[in-house]
Parts: structure tokens; sequence; C-alpha cells
């Protein structure tokens, strides 16, 4: 009887609402747990012997320049003892989900950051390790539009939280509607985000973003829109709106619609879109407002939850931000900036202050965290794309780094029993570590030679040039006199590429005024409940799904429900099979 009770145990009490086929597998794999911990493994000894050792391989010394010392048999070991426990599938109903997108945060740019964060913290190359990359689970997101082979961020934020692809440019809607042609919406169009279906479920719900809180990705979490860009009433052309006279601007569904209305968090920058262009912004006198109806919406959205007597908060800078009460509010909305907010690497600069996206994330948390039906949480890093665009990869790859912080702060914050952690992104970028450059160079700087890291290589040019760089871009141009090359070495110190210039432009091999997204796939990392079910190729309209079906919300719900009676059944014949075997064996 004594090991009947240790299975039971060792089951979780939420795993009896899981609700997928494949559970048929899942006391079998109770059984192995069971029989592991009465027979260990031979070779279980010898590893953990191996971790216990005399600790000589970590009292050598480390050189800060390759880390050629380490010991990566040991490492190795390390990592498969972590895996081997991680990778045991967790497959209990998740309370809540946090979902993270890097806007543009391709293959490279995780790598880039990793390389960022071994410089910023000074560590050896195999030190350095983002938040997501000890997640059990990776999988790849295919990102293509249903129109065009490279995406756009608005099509993709319809597929990553509406769970259906859809054309470029296209918001919250479904691959009938073209972009720009409000005509082609109608209510059968329309695309609930998980965000909106959270909300059915009694589940509350939170939106953070560095960008305008209007823009492509954090817009899909509430608004229909055939145009990305219809932000506010003033950016809607005139034959649209005599064409759809009750279409709404983005802006204005944030504040009206019933998604938007029963958001408990909304975090991101985009102030102008909600106040007239009479008006100047509160904080910067230069900034006006962009609405041409002459409303203020943020004022408007005040009035609502004044109306509705539920404790709110509207903030604006970092001091209103640190004052939320996050105890009592009910609604918060803190719009940072007029537009985007500000690079992570220029955050410091803002007069009235911003908080950071790891802030952001802590304050929403806390604030959802009081919810007794649990809660999802979207969160972007946008300003990653935007850097991108401009060629900058100082400034794309600080803001990753960021959002690895970010992610860190979910993961302390949360129990991945009862938690789904997703990490990805939209799409990539034209963007490429090249060239073989000594594992101390400034990842930002010139490709330096391994047998001479004082000496950059040399292009067939005669000219060095940067271990980062664009397919295309503006960067084209600034390292061009006419059609040829620049020398960077005739540049001012100042101007010359590191870690320490986060104005340098990365060269691009193809003129272009704005360097463009890239295709391939980008990687989804995952911890936590059901996470398992990332793991693969898939596209990209799978993933709300898996997060529906991990939370059992949605169409999920009554599936995750179904099987809840046969699951107890299972779990009593893999007790009873169980206590057979430890009788015989015992």
């Amino acid at each position: 009887m004594r090991n009947v009770n240790w299975l039971r145990a060792n089951t979780r009490k939420n795993d009896i609402y899981f609700g997928h086929s494949a559970i048929l597998i899942h006391p079998q794999y109770l059984l192995y747990q069971f029989l592991t911990h009465l027979f260990p493994p031979a070779h279980a000894a010898s590893v953990s012997h191996h971790r216990h050792g005399t600790g000589e391989t970590a009292a050598k010394k480390r050189s800060p320049r390759s880390g050629h010392e380490a010991d990566w048999k040991r490492l190795a070991q390390e990592a498969l003892e972590r895996n081997i426990e991680a990778l045991k599938p967790r497959v209990g109903v998740a309370k809540n989900a946090v979902f993270f997108i890097g806007d543009g945060m391709g293959m490279t740019s995780i790598t880039g950051a990793r390389w960022h964060m071994k410089q910023d913290e000074d560590l050896i190359a195999y030190e350095a390790e983002l938040s997501w990359d000890k997640f059990p689970t990776v999988g790849l997101s295919k990102t293509y539009n249903t129109d065009i082979m490279t995406p756009d961020s608005a099509g993709t934020a319809t597929a990553f939280l509406c769970g259906e692809k859809a054309r470029e440019g296209v918001i919250g809607v479904n691959q009938d509607v073209h972009y720009g042609e409000c005509e082609t919406m109608t209510e059968d169009t329309e695309l609930d985000s998980i965000l909106k279906i959270a909300q059915t479920e009694d589940k509350w719900t939170g939106l953070v973003t560095t960008t305008r809180i209007t823009h492509a990705t954090p817009a899909a979490s509430y608004a229909h829109s055939a145009h990305r860009y219809w932000e506010n009433d003033n950016e809607i052309p005139d034959d649209q709106k005599e064409a759809c006279p009750d279409m709404e601007d983005i802006a204005k569904q944030l504040v009206y619609s019933e998604t938007g209305q029963n958001l408990k968090v909304i975090f991101g920058g985009g102030r102008s879109q909600f106040r007239p262009n009479t008006t100047m912004d509160p904080e910067y006198s230069d900034y006006p407002g962009f609405r041409g109806d002459g409303r203020d919406l943020i004022a408007e959205w005040i009035s609502l939850k004044t109306e509705a007597g539920v404790n709110f908060h509207y903030v604006q800078n970092q001091t209103q931000f640190d004052n939320i009460d996050v105890e009592n509010v009910d609604h918060v909305l803190g719009l940072f900036n007029p537009g985007h907010m500000n690079y992570e690497a220029d955050r410091a600069d803002d007069i009235w202050g911003e908080p950071s996206l790891e802030e952001m994330v802590q304050k929403a948390i806390t604030i959802l965290e009081r919810s007794p039906n649990g809660y999802i949480l979207f969160v972007e890093s946008g300003r990653i794309d935007h850097a991108h665009h401009d060629t900058n990869a100082n400034r794309a790859l600080i803001d990753t780094y960021q959002m690895q912080k970010a992610v860190g702060r979910a993961i302390a914050m949360t129990s991945p029993d009862e938690t789904l952690t997703v990490v990805s992104a939209d799409h990539s970028h034209a963007f490429a570590i090249s060239g073989y450059p000594d594992i101390t160079t400034d990842i930002y700087g010139y490709v330096y030679e391994v047998s001479s890291p004082a000496d950059p290589y040399l292009a067939d040019d005669d000219k060095p040039y940067t271990t980062l760089a664009y397919a295309n871009g503006p960067g084209w141009y600034t390292h061009r006199n006419g059609s040829l090359r620049i020398d960077m070495n005739d540049l001012p110190e100042d101007e010359k590429p590191g870690m320490g210039n986060v104005n340098f432009l990365q060269d691009a091999g193809v003129p272009f005024n704005s360097e463009t997204h890239g295709g391939e796939d980008v990687p989804v990392y995952a911890n936590g409940p059901m996470a398992y079910l990332l793991a693969g190729t898939y596209e990209q309209s799978y993933i709300p799904h898996v997060i529906m079906y991990a939370t059992c919300i949605g169409d999920n719900r009554d599936l995750c429900t179904s099987s809840a009676v046969s699951l107890q059944a299972s779990l009593w014949m893999a007790s009873v099979l169980a206590w057979l075997l430890s009788v015989h064996f015992l």
C-alpha cells in the first residue's frame, strides 16, 4: 500500500483534466516513474558521482577570452541530467499562460543577443544563456501570410493570436479580407483572439508592448481591421469611410470593444492615436494628437471606468507607473509615449521616465495573478523589428537582451506546473552573423583573425567588414562612396562599429531605405503544461490552439472536460498495476 500512496503522491491533482488522446500513454509514463523510483538505472550513481565530484575542473582558471579550458563533457552531462528531468511532459491544465513575441526576433537575433550578453556580463561563451534557452520544448513556426512568402506583422499576429492565417496587412480577420478593402469585411470574417476567448472563460487578460498599443501585433489581440495603419480616424481614407460608415479605427476599438474594455492591464505607447489633433501631448509639447474627430479617447476610457465603478489607473510615466496600487486596481491603462516607447538603449534619456519591458511584465503579472481563474498575458518586444529595419543591430540586440530579462522575470514569478510560457517571433529579418571572427570579437565590430586578434580580416577589396550584416537596407548607403565600400578604419573613433556605438548602422548588400523581413521559420520555445505540443514544425496559426488547449478554454474546453473521467479510470488502472508489480518484486 505504501507504493500506491507514493504513486498517488507523485501524480499531480490537475492531471485529471488532461484531454488529449495521447493520454493513453500517460499511465505507462506513471508506471515508468514508479519502477524507476524502485529500481534506479545503473548509470544514475555514476551521473550523481560525476556531478558531486571533487570540483577540480571548476577550480581550473577560466580564460575570459575563449573558454578553451571548459570541461565540455561535464557541461554536456549536466545538460543531459537537466533534460532527463525537464523533458518529462507536464500534462495538467495550465491555469495561466504568458505568451511572448519578439517582433522580428529571428534566430540570428537570438544568437546575437547571447553574444551581447557574453560581452555585457563579461561571460565565457558557454555561460551566456538566455532565459528561454533551457525551456524543454523547442519548435519551428512557418510564418508566411496567405498572399506573400515573407510576411508582415499584421498577418502573422492574426495567425498566432487568432488561430488562422491571413493576408498581409490585415488584423484580426480571416484570409477572405483584402488589405485596405473594408468592404471585404463581414461579421463572419472577424476572428476572436485568445485574449477574448480567455475573457469569456472568466480569466483575466493583459497586453504589454513597447510599440504603440495600436500597432499591428498588439492590435490583433482586440481589433478587426482591413488595414494595419488605420490606427486613428484620420488614417482611414474617405472612400473607405463612405464604404463602411460603421467601421471603427483601431484605437477606438481598444476603448470600446468588448475585448478592449475587459483587458485588465494595457501597457505600451501611442498616446497620440487617442488624442485630438487640436491638442499637444501633455508631456511633449511639440507632439500633437492625431485624431481628426476631436475625441479624447483616453478621457473617454477614464469616464467609462468611472461609470462602471471599478478601481482603475491611467498612467503615462515612470513615477505614475511605480505608484499603481497593484493589490486593488481592477483596470490599468499605461501609455508611456505619444509614439512608440523608447528603445532600451535610449530609455534612460527619456525626461519623464518609461518603465522597462521587464518592469511592465512584473507589474502585469502581479496584478493578473490575483485572478481566481487564472490569466493570459500577451507581451511583445516590438522595437527589435524597428531597429532591424534601420540596420541598427545594436539597438535590436539590446532590446532582445531586455526581452530575455522580461521572460526571466516571468519565469521567476510563475510555476511551470500551472503556467504555460511561450516565447517566439512573428518573423525574422534579413540579418546574418558571418565571417570567421575570433571568439573574443565584439559582436558589433570587425571580424578579427583568430591567429591575430588585433588585426581585422580584410575582404577582397582590402577593407575590413563587420560580423553582423544585412542582406539589404539603409546601411548600404552609409557604407558606400558611390558604388564602392568605404574603409571603416577611416571613420572617426566614435563612429566606428562596436558595442559602444549604438547609432552605428551595419552594412547591407542591397540598397533599401528600410531593411526587409526574413521569410524563414522562427523558433518557438515553451515551458509548462502541454509545452511538448509545441515541438516540431507547424503553421504559425497552430500556436494559439495549443495555448487554448493547455488552458482548457474555447473549443478545447469540452475536449478537456470530456476526457477527465477516462483519465481517472486510466490512473486507477495504472495504480493497481503498479501495486501488483511492487508486491511481486518486493
